[in-house]
C-alpha cells in the first residue's frame, strides 16, 4: 500500500521518479522550512507546483481505488471538452509517479484559488447580499451540470471552492460522474452529513448522485443568510458541515435545526417541504431537482371550498401576491415583501403592508405608505390604485440610502443580480447619469419592473399591462376626449 511519506519521497526526488513531463518540469512549491507542501484528505494527497507560471495540484492517491485507469482517462476527456467555467482543467496521467520501484497512476488539475464554500459562508454570514448572490450561483451552476448530465458524486462544502469574486468552483472528481460512465460503479458515497441516506446502498453512480447534496446546501446558505447566529450556534466554522447532520435526517421535522429555520421566510420553509419529501424517498434515484418544486403552484382547501394559495396566479388580473411576480427571488437582499395582495380594497392593501413594518399613510393620499420595513428606516411606497375595478395598477418602492447599512450603488446592483436571475436580461431604458447606473425595464408575463437609481435612493417600480390596465388607460384616454370635445363646443 502506498503511503504518503513514501509519495513525498519520490517527489523529492522529481527528476528521477516523476514520469508525468508536465509535473517533472515545475517546480514544487515549499514552506520556509523548505518542506514540501502537502494537502492530504480521503483516499489523495496533493503537492502544488508551478509550470510555464501557473499553478497546478499533483494528485496521487495513498489508498487502493482499484482499477480506475479507464474511468479517469474518460472524465479527463469529458473535462477538457466540455468547458464548464466551474470545472478546473484536469489531466489522467497512467504512468505519473515511481514509489518504492512500482509505477503508480497520478492527476493533476490547475490549481484554483479561493476559499471552501464553508469558510466563505462564515467570513460573510452577516452579508445577506454576499450569502444571496452565492446562492444564485450555486443554483445557476447545478442547473448546467443537470443539463449536462453531469454528477460531482461528494458534493460537499471541501470540494467547492469560491474565489474573491464569488466564483464557484467543483474540485476532487473521484466520483464524478457524466453519460459516458452509465453503468459505473459509485465508488465513494461522500460525507454522510450532505447525502441522502440511501446512498449508502447505492450502487452505479447516476446523474442525480448530488440531488440531495444540492438541496442541504442551497438550503444552508439561504437559512444563514436569514439568521447569521446559526453559524455559531452549529460551530460550523470548526465541524464538518453545514446546517445539517446525518442524525438530523433520521427525523428531521424533529430535530433542533429544522426547528430554528421553520418560519424564517417562505422560500426556507418550501426548501424544507422539499426536504422532508426528500427523505421520505427511500431511493436517491427517485429524486428531482429541488428547483423544480419552487414555481409550482398548490391548492389549499378553505371553508370546504377549494381555492388557488397565494402563490397562485389569479385568471384576468395581476397576481394575487406581489412577491409571486416582483420579490420572489428578492430575497437576501434589502427589501423583502410577503403576503402583499393586488386584489381588493385600499384598505385590505395597506393592512397588508403595515402587517410587515411600521407603515402608516402619509398626508398626501392613501396610496402613499411611508415607515420602516425588517428595520429600514425611511422606505416610502407608492402604489396607484383603482376604484372601479379594485385592482393595484402599479407598485413604487423608494429606498433612501439612509435606509441602508450600505450605499445606494450596492443595493442596486443587489436589485439588479436578483432580478437577472429571475428575469434574465433586462432592456437599458436610459443613458448612464453622472452616477453611472442606467436604467434597467424587464419583461414579465403580465407587467414589467423598472430599476432605477439616483444620487440618493433606489427605485424599484412594478407596473401592470394586463387587460385591466388597458381598461384602465382607454376609460382615460375616453374622458380626456371627451373633456376635449366638450371644450371645442364650448369655443363654437
Amino acid at each position: 500500500m502506498l503511503s504518503i511519506p513514501n509519495i513525498r519521497t519520490s517527489i523529492e526526488n522529481q527528476s528521477a521518479l516523476i514520469r508525468d513531463e508536465h509535473a517533472r518540469k515545475g517546480k514544487f512549491l515549499r514552506d520556509s522550512q523548505n518542506r514540501l507542501y502537502a494537502y492530504s484528505g480521503g483516499f489523495t494527497v496533493v503537492y502544488p507546483y508551478v509550470s510555464n507560471k501557473e499553478k497546478w495540484a499533483f494528485r496521487c492517491w495513498h489508498a487502493s481505488m482499484g482499477n480506475v485507469r479507464t474511468r479517469f482517462e474518460i472524465i479527463s476527456k469529458v473535462m477538457q471538452s466540455s468547458k464548464a467555467s466551474y470545472l478546473s482543467e484536469f489531466v489522467y496521467v497512467n504512468d505519473g509517479i515511481v514509489v518504492d520501484g512500482q509505477v503508480y497512476p497520478i492527476t493533476r488539475m490547475k490549481w484554483v484559488d479561493g476559499i471552501t464554500i464553508k469558510n466563505y459562508i462564515c467570513a460573510n454570514k452577516r452579508s445577506k447580499a454576499k450569502l444571496t448572490r452565492l446562492a444564485e450561483n450555486f443554483l445557476k451552476m447545478v442547473q448546467d451540470m443537470h443539463h449536462r448530465k453531469f454528477a460531482h458524486g461528494d458534493l460537499q462544502h471541501g470540494n467547492i471552492i469560491v474565489n474573491d469574486s464569488g466564483d464557484l468552483f467543483l474540485i476532487d472528481y473521484d466520483s464524478f460522474y457524466c453519460p459516458e460512465l452509465k453503468g459505473a460503479v459509485d465508488i465513494i458515497h461522500g460525507l454522510p452529513d450532505y447525502q441522502h441516506p440511501s446512498r449508502k446502498l447505492n450502487k452505479l453512480s447516476t446523474e442525480k448522485l448530488d440531488y440531495f447534496s444540492e438541496l442541504i446546501i442551497y438550503l444552508s446558505i439561504l437559512g444563514i443568510s436569514e439568521k447569521p447566529s446559526l453559524v455559531d450556534k452549529y460551530r460550523i466554522a470548526d465541524s464538518e458541515h453545514l446546517l445539517f447532520t446525518a442524525e438530523d435526517f433520521k427525523n428531521l421535522k424533529q430535530s433542533v435545526i429544522y426547528k430554528d429555520l421553520l418560519n424564517l421566510s417562505n422560500s426556507i420553509d418550501k426548501l424544507l417541504s422539499i426536504l422532508v419529501n426528500y427523505l421520505k424517498a427511500n431511493n436517491l434515484n427517485d429524486l428531482k431537482p429541488f428547483y423544480e418544486y419552487l414555481n409550482k403552484k398548490t391548492v389549499v382547501k378553505k371553508n370546504n371550498k377549494t381555492n388557488m394559495s397565494v402563490k397562485s396566479v389569479k385568471e384576468n388580473s395581476m397576481d394575487t401576491e406581489l412577491t409571486s411576480k416582483v420579490l420572489q427571488n428578492l430575497e437576501g437582499t434589502h427589501l423583502c415583501y410577503k403576503d402583499i395582495p393586488i386584489t381588493g380594497s385600499i384598505k385590505q392593501i395597506q393592512k397588508a403592508f403595515q402587517k410587515l413594518g411600521k407603515f402608516n399613510p402619509t398626508t398626501r393620499s392613501n396610496a402613499h405608505l411611508y415607515g420602516e420595513l425588517f428595520g429600514l428606516s425611511k422606505v416610502f411606497i407608492q402604489f396607484e390604485y383603482s376604484e372601479k375595478y379594485k385592482n393595484v395598477v402599479s407598485v413604487h418602492f423608494f429606498v433612501h440610502k439612509t435606509a441602508c447599512d450600505v450605499d445606494t450603488d450596492t443595493c442596486f446592483d443587489d436589485f439588479r443580480s436578483a432580478l437577472g436571475a429571475k428575469y434574465g436580461t433586462p432592456q437599458t431604458i436610459t443613458a448612464p447619469r453622472s452616477n453611472g447606473k442606467p436604467s434597467y425595464l424587464y419583461s414579465l408575463k403580465n407587467g414589467t419592473i423598472t430599476l432605477k437609481k439616483s444620487a440618493d435612493k433606489v427605485e424599484l417600480i412594478y407596473s401592470d399591462n394586463t387587460t385591466i390596465y388597458d381598461k384602465i388607460l382607454a376609460e382615460k384616454a375616453k374622458i380626456a376626449r371627451n373633456k376635449y370635445l366638450e371644450s371645442l363646443n364650448r369655443d363654437i
